[in-house]
């Protein structure tokens, strides 16, 4: 996760700490894009129940970025080389919360419908937002849930994933970083 990644690196280089924060704040503004842009492509009934809960967060975070844009210079570029995210254990521990996510998401809507599937879709936007995109999507797609069901369980995913990313650039961020990125 961008947010992670770089409330760590805010630790150790407080003197990039707008870029870090603009980093953050540029993948909460794509965040709303790429979940829109990915349920349109697996499930359109669903992109089109959750668009609503997209709109006024997107707004809200370009707003948000663009202030930090305009507030002030970027910092220097970091010469250093950092670890590639997309390695080979992050690939497969991220199936890997693929297909816990599919099960965990078709078990508790089998078992105990809407309830379990906000339940589910809790827990898995806790974890991986792709994977609560993928699953939401997939519940739709085969008559499991009802898109507005869905769409309600994945704004509440969406909003889940986003208090544990505020909790973690809190937590783990350091000086004026910490502020910038957590509004």
């Amino acid at each position: 996760s961008v947010t992670l990644t770089f409330s760590r690196l805010s630790q150790s280089h407080p003197s990039y700490e707008r870029s870090l924060a603009g980093g953050v704040m540029g993948a909460h503004v794509m965040l709303c894009a790429r979940v829109l842009l990915a349920t349109a492509v697996l499930e359109p009934r669903l992109a089109l129940a959750v668009w609503p809960s997209l709109a006024a967060p997107a707004v809200v975070a370009m707003l948000l970025l663009w202030i930090g844009w305009r507030d002030g210079t970027a910092d220097a570029a970091s010469a250093e080389g950092d670890r590639n995210p997309l390695q080979i254990w992050s690939a497969l521990s991220l199936a890997l919360i693929f297909q816990a996510a599919l099960y965990l998401v078709a078990f508790a809507t089998s078992r105990f419908g809407a309830t379990g599937l906000l339940g589910s879709a809790a827990l898995t936007g806790l974890t991986d937002v792709d994977a609560l995109i993928l699953s939401m999507a997939r519940s739709v797609t085969t008559a499991a849930a009802m898109a507005p069901d869905a769409a309600r369980a994945m704004t509440l995913g969406l909003l889940l994933s986003t208090v544990a990313k505020l909790l973690l650039t809190l937590s783990l961020g350091r000086g004026g970083y910490r502020v910038r990125a957590a509004m």
